[in-house]
């Protein structure tokens, strides 16, 4: 597999709460990709080392109102969402999309030092 860090301008980081130092919370990814992607493909999050998860085995991700599977890492802090390994989401789907993620904290400032990355992963590369 062959990962792509996505520019900053094509990802927007919002949280459900602006309450710092331990609040729970969702954030939301809203991506805009322009380049299209097969089926089987991926998303991955590196979360900075400042936010936290509540519990990551019992962390939602949602597609809009569709659950999707993902898991978490906690060596290195990456999340997986299986995004196209579904045939009900359409490959077109992630041109503008929005992911959240829920059972997550918020971090003691609401502008983290650390930056989330987000990778696209293509399975068939």
């Amino acid at each position: 597999m062959v990962g792509r860090v996505m520019s900053a301008l094509n990802v927007a980081v919002n949280s459900s709460s602006q309450v710092v130092s331990n609040f729970p919370t969702a954030y939301f990814f809203t991506i805009s990709n322009n380049n299209p992607l097969p089926a089987m493909a991926y998303l991955v999050i590196e979360f900075p080392t400042q936010i936290n998860f509540n519990n990551p085995t019992s962390t939602t991700c949602l597609y809009g109102s569709l659950s999707i599977f993902c898991s978490y890492d906690t060596n290195t802090r990456l999340l997986t969402l299986s995004y196209f390994s579904s045939s009900a989401l359409a490959v077109s789907g992630l041109a503008s999309s929005q992911v959240e993620i829920r059972n997550l904290i918020n971090p003691p400032s609401t502008y983290p030092t650390a930056s989330f990355r987000i990778y696209l992963y293509n399975s068939a590369n």
